[in-house]
C-alpha cells in the first residue's frame, strides 16, 4: 500500500462509510479501482466507432492511421487515459448527466 500524504490522508478520513466503520485503506482503494474500471467500461461502449477505419473503438485500426486527421488515435484515445488533465478521471461530465 502507499503512503498517502497529509492532504490523501485527510480526503480519506473525510470519505468514511457513513454509520459504519471507516473504510479500510485497502477496501479504500479497492473500492476506487473498481469504480473507476466500470466508469472505464462506460466510456469504451460509448466510443462507437473511428471515422478513419469505421472499426468498433478502443480496438479501432489499432493505431494503423495514427497520424491521420479522422484517427481516434490521433488525439481522441487521450479522453481514456486515468489522468486529471487529459483522461477520464475527469468526471464533469459524469456529474452533468446525474442532475435531475
Amino acid at each position: 500500500m502507499t503512503n498517502l500524504n497529509k492532504k490523501q490522508q485527510a480526503a480519506a478520513r473525510k470519505r468514511c462509510n457513513p454509520g459504519r466503520e471507516p473504510y479500510s485503506k485497502t477496501d479504500y482503494v479497492s473500492l476506487l479501482i473498481l469504480c473507476d474500471s466500470e466508469r472505464l467500461a462506460r466510456q469504451e461502449a460509448a466510443l462507437g466507432i473511428c471515422p478513419r477505419c469505421h472499426e468498433a473503438l478502443p480496438a479501432g485500426c489499432n493505431s494503423l492511421f495514427k497520424g491521420g486527421a479522422a484517427c481516434w488515435f490521433t488525439r481522441d484515445f487521450r479522453r481514456l487515459n486515468l489522468t486529471a488533465v487529459t483522461g477520464h478521471a475527469q468526471l464533469s461530465d459524469e456529474c452533468e448527466e446525474q442532475q435531475p
